[in-house]
Order: structure tokens, then sequence, then C-alpha cells
């Protein structure tokens, strides 16, 4: 099942955590006669993606993708439990830390990826 995509790219599988929140901006005002007027501004997808322990040619390829400042990402959206996709995001990089290195293979510690809605 595909839960999960940056591009075309599929990240389901070394994906152990998805936690979708949708915020909404409102602006909340009193007029003279003393009535709260409330006006909603936007709605914005912010997506936290936990990344397993990877090694180096998967962390190559993770990174490669989230490389942009703009990135396309896919995610399963928990209302409608269907992909939602295309959707434009920023994105706040963890730091990458090595795990261990060993008779050659190269292993990196897990890591959290945060996206935010354009």
């Amino acid at each position: 099942m595909v839960y999960f995509k940056i591009g075309t790219h599929d990240y389901s599988s070394i994906t152990s955590g998805l936690t979708i929140d949708d915020n909404s901006t409102y602006v909340a005002q009193q007029n003279a006669a003393g009535d709260k007027v409330v006006d909603y501004i936007n709605s914005k997808v912010k997506i936290k993606v936990k990344i397993i322990p990877l090694d180096d040619t998967t962390m190559e390829n993770l990174l490669s993708d989230i490389n942009d400042f703009n990135v396309q990402i896919s995610y399963l959206n928990p209302k409608t439990k269907q992909l939602r996709t295309n959707v434009s995001c920023i994105i706040d990089k963890n730091n990458v830390e090595y795990y261990t290195i060993q008779q050659g293979k190269v292993m990196f510690k897990a890591l959290s990826l945060d996206f935010e809605e354009l």
C-alpha cells in the first residue's frame, strides 16, 4: 500500500510514522454592535514523516528527492482514505546522522522530515 511519496518515488516502505495536521487560520474581530466576526483566512497541511534507519544508497536517493526548497509529495489522507497527490510543500530537514560504519557498510540514524503545504 502506498501512503507516502516524494515526487514519483514511493517511500512507504521506509516510513515508520506519518502525522498529518490540518491547520486553519482565522481572524476574530468585534464590531461596533458587539458582535464577534470571524474571518477564515486559509488552511494548510503540515506533515511529519518518521524515516527508519537507512543504508547509504537509500539515504542518497531520499536526500536527492528533498534537496529542493519546494517538493511535491503524496500522502494517505486519513479523512478520505485516499492518496492526496500534488501537494507542494516546503521542508524542514532535521540533521542527518551516521549510525554505524562497519566493514564498508554505512547506515544512517532514523530521522524526521517536516513538510508544510505552500
